[in-house]
């Protein structure tokens, strides 16, 4: 546990393989390649079957992962990739007695949502890592920009895939320049693409919501 340079220098750890049968994994939006890997490899080496639900907004590429799963000789059954619209498929599958384990990575209203309807099953909910960042009135914007560059935190990247920004205080989005306009930059060159989520970075909202 020493490989965390300041922890774990006096701990030991240890896995046991016990699969525990059937588990549902939820993805979100952000990372769509990302999180569905850090979700199916350890259930799929633990022993386990799958049923993995990718955001409806970024299906694709779950999809085929999964793919690539079963063209890499995963045996039939093992893995299943359900895509649906908000908790119409998700509600039926954490409510499935049948269903041992469920690893969610979302917003926090659904996290909370999963655990009041999924009955006696092993919960795993990753919710609402927003990692916020302050920035106060008489801050150097361009530095400060410059600064969330995301170490630490998803910075930038999140203001463009659309996960972690939120509306910033008046008095930093008004003037000749506002710290959105300071971060996009820095958004463009970290995802390599226009962060249209800056714009309207509540657009995927509707997902918080079950």
């Amino acid at each position: 546990m020493d490989a965390n340079r300041g922890t774990g220098q006096d701990e030991v750890a240890f896995t046991l393989r016990r699969p525990c049968g059937v588990v549902v994994a939820i993805t979100p939006i952000n990372h769509p390649a990302l999180l569905v890997l850090h979700k199916l490899a350890p259930a799929l080496a633990a022993g386990n079957a799958v049923v993995l639900e990718p955001a409806t907004s970024t299906p694709l590429t779950a999809l085929e992962l999964a793919e690539c799963f079963v063209d890499a000789g995963l045996p039939e059954g093992v893995l299943s990739a359900l895509v649906g619209s908000g908790a119409v498929p998700g509600d039926a599958l954490v409510t499935d007695p049948r269903v041992r384990k469920i690893s969610f990575t979302g917003a926090t209203a659904t996290g909370e949502h999963l655990a009041r309807v999924a009955g006696v099953k092993k919960l795993s909910l990753d919710r609402g890592a927003s990692c916020p960042f302050v920035v106060l009135p008489d801050a150097d914007l361009e530095l400060a920009a410059g600064a969330h560059d995301g170490r630490g935190h998803h910075g930038p990247v999140s203001l463009a895939a659309g996960q972690d920004a939120r509306p910033v205080r008046t008095d930093l989005r008004d003037g000749p320049l506002t710290f959105v306009d300071a971060a996009r930059g820095v958004a463009d060159v970290l995802a390599g693409r226009s962060p249209a989520a800056v714009d309207n970075p509540d657009w995927n909202h509707r997902k918080a919501t079950p």
